[in-house]
């Protein structure tokens, strides 16, 4: 899918035997401001989706988007459900990007060289035990890849990302060649394009 300024592609698969996939993602943009997010659910089936689900809805809904605060809403909201791994951006259309996530969702920028910046996460469970945020700030160059991946995906994934490779391709590769086949999995990119036009 594609926007003014950036394109984004997804792609996931429910663990085997499971009819719903308790991972799920959000992109979000308004006013020159994007919020994306990958959600996994703890476990798998639907007490992982419906935390999932509850995460999405809270991440859509219109209001603050510093990712700092982000998450501490999502661990307020959550703590009804089972809890989930959560990591998000925060993007400016002049490349400005903050960063922060809880548990093992990966997330890595990768440039248009091919050099890869692993973005780090903190441990624990939002919704359960969330320990101190650390967000992290870069400011991106043009047709930079942001990839999420969460842990149904081997952690050799980047093997057959190519940075010319076409956004809408790219998260359905990733999981047809990584997927773990034991656990729901994800995969979303999304590069930024200032200026470009989609492909």
């Amino acid at each position: 899918m594609t926007a003014a300024w950036f394109e984004w592609a997804v792609a996931s698969r429910p663990a085997p035997g499971e009819l719903v996939c308790g991972d799920r993602h959000l992109v979000r943009e308004e006013d020159g401001l994007l919020v994306a997010a990958v959600v996994d659910g703890l476990g798998h089936g639907p007490p992982a989706a419906e935390a999932a689900e509850a995460a999405v809805q809270t991440l859509g809904a219109p209001g603050e988007t510093g990712v700092r605060a982000l998450l501490e809403e999502l661990h307020r909201q959550l703590g009804r459900t089972r809890g989930a791994a959560i990591s998000l951006a925060r993007l400016e259309r002049s490349g400005a990007l903050s960063w922060a996530g809880v548990g093992n969702v990966e997330a890595v920028a990768v440039s248009p060289d091919g050099q890869a910046r692993r973005l780090s996460t903190g441990n624990g469970i939002v919704g359960q035990r969330m320990g101190t945020l650390y967000p992290q700030q870069l400011t991106l160059e043009p047709e930079t890849t942001l990839l999420w991946v969460t842990d149904g995906v081997d952690a050799d994934f980047l093997e057959d990302f190519r940075p010319l490779l076409p956004t809408a391709s790219i998260p359905g590769k990733i999981l047809e060649r990584h997927a773990l086949g034991s656990d729901d999995a994800l995969v979303l990119a999304l590069r930024y394009r200032p200026g470009g036009t989609a492909r």
